[in-house]
C-alpha cells in the first residue's frame, strides 16, 4: 500500500515561506524606531529606517517695528535684546519687514524625504510676493518654488499661501521671500535638512551640530543671527563643531539716505576670521552662498576663554558684528580629552589669507556624463548694464530728488523702479508677465498691452520687442525672457559679465537644480569679456573656442546652486536637465527682482510637467468691454 504526499509537501512548504516572510516584516517593524511623540518639532536625530514626518509650519509676513516696546531697555540691558518679538538689528527704531516678527525669520530643521508643510500669511499691506525654498529642486511639485508670476501668483495682503514639498535637498539652505524688494531684504531664514549619520559624508569630521549663524545687513550694521554681538552656547574643549554659515543678503542705509526703514543700498560679500586660532583664516561668503564649517576646540585652556568670530562687510560702511564662542570647562580625570570622534586623515591643503566658497572641491565625483569635454546643450549667456534715461555713463546721476535734496528714487527703495543703469542678459531685461508661465502658460503669453511681446524665446532680440519702461527703443527689450532646454540633455551655462556697474561682482542663483561650477575666469584673462561685442553671445562663443574666456576643471568642481560672477570675468556651470518645469535664473540681490537680471530656463515640454493642482489660484490682467458710459 502507498500514498502520495506531494499534495502534504507542498502545502507545507507554502506555510514555511509564510511564516518566513511574516518573520522577516515582524523584525523589519521591530527594528524600525518608532516616531518619538515628544519631539517638538521636527528638529531631531535623524534615522535611515525611520518614517517621515509631516512638518507644519505657519509663517506670518508683516511690517513690524524694531526696537520696539517689546525689547524693553535694550541696548542697556543685553539681555533684553534677545526678548521675544524684539528685533534689535542695529539698535535703531525703524520699519522692517519681518516673518513671525523675527530677524531672521524661524529656522526650519528636518529631516531628510519629511514632508514640509508651510502656511505663508501675508499680513503686509500693499506688498505681494512668494516665498522661495533654497535647495529643493521641487521635482515632485514645481508649483511650489514660489517664484511670483511664474511658478504662482503673488500671495496679495491679508491671503495664505500654502507650500507643500518634499525636503530632498540635504545640507544648509535658505528660504526667502520673493518678488518683493522690501520683504526680501529681511523675510528670510536657514532651512536646515539633516541626513542619517550613515549618509552624511562629513560626519566623521564633527562631534556636535548645534550652532546655525545667518549673516545680513540691517541700517549700518552687520548682523548674525538678527544681532549685532552674539554670544552662542559653549563649546567643550576637545570636541568639534559643525558651524552652518549662511549669507542672507539684507540691505544697508545708503550713503545718501538714511531714512530709518527704507533699505538702501544691497550688501556684497561678508568675510568671517576667527580670533583665536593659532592660524588666522578668512572666508568671504556672497549674498545667497552658504558653507558649512568645523571648529576644531582643541585649544589648550592657558591659550584663550573663547573663539570670536567677527564678520565684516565688504565694499559697504556697516558696523562689524562679533560672534563670541566661549569654552565650557568639563570635569575629567587629569590626561584624559573630552570625547572626540576620531577625524579621517586628510590630504595637505594650501592655506590661504582669504578662502571663497566657489574655491572649494566636492567630496562627490561629478557625473561622468558632465565630467566629458562636451555637452549636448552650450548656453553663453552675457549680460551688463546701461545708463537709464536721464544718467551719465558713469551711472551716478542725476537722479531725482526729494524735498530734502536727497538723492531719491521714486517709490522710495532707491535702485527699484528707477534703476540708476538697465541690466540685460543677451540685450534682453527680464519683465516677468502678467500670469505665471507654469499654471496659466496661454494667458502669460498674451499681448502685453504695452506695445511689446510678454514672452520672448531665444537668445536673440526679438524684433518687435521696445523697451516700454526705460523709453529708449535702442537700450534693451524687456520680456519674460525664456530659453528652451530639451529635458534629459547635459547643459553648461557661461555666463560672463560685461561692466558697466561700477566693477562689481554678482550672485547668480538657479532655481530647480544644483550645478557643478566647472570655470571662473577673472577680468585679467585676455580678452577681457568687456572687450567683446555687447550682448553677442557669439561673440563670447567665440572667444571660450580660443581659449580666452575661462579654463574649466572637470576634477572635484563644487556642487552649488549660487555662485559669483567676478567683475568683468566669467564662470561656467554643468547640470542635466533632469527636472521639467519653468526655473529661473537670477541675480541674488533683492532690488534686482524687478530689473531685469535673469532668465527663464524651460525645461522639456508642457506634457512633461505634472498636473496643475485643483483649484490652484489664477491672476492675470483685466480689460472690460467696450462700452460707452451714457
Amino acid at each position: 500500500m502507498s500514498c502520495n504526499c506531494s499534495g502534504g509537501g507542498a502545502m507545507l512548504l507554502r506555510a514555511f515561506i509564510l511564516v518566513g516572510l511574516a518573520s522577516v516584516v515582524t523584525t523589519i517593524i521591530y527594528l524600525t524606531p518608532v516616531p518619538n511623540p515628544y519631539y517638538a518639532s521636527c528638529d531631531r536625530p535623524c534615522h535611515e529606517l525611520a518614517w517621515p514626518m509631516i512638518c507644519r509650519y505657519k509663517m506670518s509676513i508683516e511690517t513690524y517695528q524694531a526696537m520696539s516696546g517689546a525689547c524693553g531697555q535694550c541696548p542697556a540691558n543685553a539681555t533684553h535684546c534677545h526678548a521675544a518679538q524684539c528685533v534689535s538689528g542695529d539698535m535703531s527704531a525703524r520699519g522692517v519687514m519681518t516673518a513671525n516678527r523675527m530677524l531672521p525669520g524661524p529656522t526650519l530643521k528636518v529631516c531628510e524625504n519629511d514632508i514640509v508643510v508651510v502656511d505663508v500669511v501675508n499680513r503686509a499691506m500693499g506688498q505681494a510676493m512668494g516665498v522661495h525654498w533654497g535647495g529643493q529642486s521641487q521635482r515632485e511639485f514645481p508649483y511650489m518654488d514660489g517664484v511670483p508670476q511664474l511658478t504662482q501668483c503673488p500671495i496679495n495682503t491679508h491671503t495664505t499661501f500654502q507650500y507643500k514639498f518634499r525636503a530632498v535637498g540635504a545640507g544648509t539652505h535658505l528660504w526667502a521671500a520673493a518678488g518683493s524688494p522690501r520683504a526680501a531684504a529681511s523675510v528670510f531664514g536657514p532651512l536646515v535638512v539633516q541626513q542619517p549619520d550613515n549618509r552624511d559624508p562629513h560626519r566623521q569630521l564633527y562631534d556636535e551640530d548645534v550652532h546655525v549663524l545667518t549673516m545680513s545687513a540691517l541700517g549700518k550694521a552687520v548682523l548674525v543671527n538678527g544681532h549685532s554681538e552674539l554670544q552662542v552656547a559653549p563649546l567643550v574643549r576637545g570636541r568639534r563643531y559643525r558651524l552652518r554659515l549662511l549669507h542672507a543678503g539684507g540691505a544697508a542705509d545708503s550713503a545718501t539716505d538714511a531714512e530709518p526703514g527704507m533699505p538702501g543700498v544691497a550688501t556684497g560679500p561678508v568675510t568671517l576670521s576667527v580670533a583665536g586660532l593659532p592660524l588666522t583664516r578668512a572666508l568671504t561668503l556672497w549674498p545667497g552662498e552658504r558653507v558649512d564649517a568645523v571648529l576644531s576646540a582643541d585649544q589648550p585652556p592657558s591659550s584663550s576663554a573663547a573663539f570670536v568670530l567677527a564678520v565684516h562687510a565688504e565694499g559697504v560702511k556697516l558696523a562689524d558684528a562679533v560672534v563670541t564662542l566661549p569654552f565650557k570647562e568639563v570635569d575629567k580625570k587629569p590626561g584624559v580629552q573630552a570625547a572626540s570622534t576620531p577625524a579621517p586623515d586628510a590630504p595637505d591643503v594650501s592655506v590661504a589669507d582669504v578662502l571663497e566658497g566657489a574655491e572649494l572641491e566636492s567630496l562627490v565625483a561629478m557625473p561622468e556624463q558632465l565630467a566629458k569635454g562636451e555637452v549636448d546643450v552650450r548656453l553663453y549667456l552675457p549680460f551688463d548694464f546701461v545708463p537709464g534715461v536721464g544718467l551719465r555713463s558713469d551711472l551716478r546721476g542725476p537722479q531725482p530728488h526729494n524735498k530734502a535734496g536727497k538723492t531719491r528714487l521714486p517709490m522710495g527703495l532707491p535702485d527699484t523702479p528707477w534703476p540708476r543703469a538697465v541690466p540685460r542678459v543677451c540685450n534682453i531685461s527680464l519683465s516677468l508677465p502678467a500670469a505665471p508661465l507654469l499654471t496659466q502658460p496661454r494667458d502669460a503669453e498674451a499681448y502685453d498691452g504695452e506695445g511689446g511681446v510678454a514672452v520672448c524665446r531665444g537668445l536673440g532680440r526679438p524684433a518687435t520687442c521696445p523697451s516700454h519702461l526705460h523709453g529708449r527703443e535702442d537700450h534693451s527689450c524687456e520680456c519674460a525672457h525664456v530659453i528652451k532646454v530639451p529635458l534629459g540633455s547635459t547643459v553648461e551655462l557661461v555666463l560672463a559679465d560685461q561692466g558697466g556697474d561700477h566693477h562689481k561682482a554678482h550672485v547668480f542663483q538657479l532655481h530647480g537644480y544644483s550645478f557643478w561650477l566647472v570655470g571662473r575666469g577673472a577680468e585679467s584673462r585676455t580678452p577681457s569679456t568687456a572687450q567683446l561685442e555687447r550682448g553677442s553671445w557669439e561673440a563670447l562663443a567665440a572667444a571660450d573656442r580660443q581659449g580666452g574666456l575661462l579654463r574649466r576643471h572637470l576634477h572635484r568642481a563644487v556642487l552649488k546652486d549660487t555662485v559669483a560672477v567676478p567683475a568683468l570675468g566669467a564662470v561656467a556651470l554643468r547640470f542635466v536637465a533632469d527636472n521639467p518645469g519653468y526655473w529661473l535664473l537670477r541675480e541674488q540681490s533683492f532690488f534686482q527682482w524687478p530689473s531685469g537680471l535673469g532668465v527663464i530656463l524651460q525645461v522639456g515640454e508642457e506634457s512633461d510637467l505634472p498636473p496643475i493642482p485643483a483649484d490652484f489660484p489664477k491672476c492675470g490682467s483685466f480689460v472690460g468691454p467696450e462700452f460707452f458710459l451714457m
